[in-house]
């Protein structure tokens, strides 16, 4: 696994997935408690930096003001 800096990845264009801003808060919350969720469940992206798994993961892990 490999830490990157947040602002360079991009979401994909088309995400089909869509995430409540409650369910949003949610997993704000959870990976504030938990932060080595990424260990398991990492963003993936492709050698462009865009995400193809791990959208809203990516949102949380921003609007909380991570850097990596």
């Amino acid at each position: 696994m490999e830490y990157v800096d947040i602002n360079s990845l991009k979401p994909a264009e088309i995400n089909p997935r869509t995430i409540s801003k409650e369910r949003l808060e949610d997993l704000k919350k959870s990976l504030s408690k938990n932060p080595d969720f990424f260990e398991t469940r990492p963003v993936l992206y492709n050698p462009e930096m865009e995400i193809f798994a791990g959208n809203m993961r990516y949102q949380a892990a921003k609007e909380l003001g991570w850097e990596k």
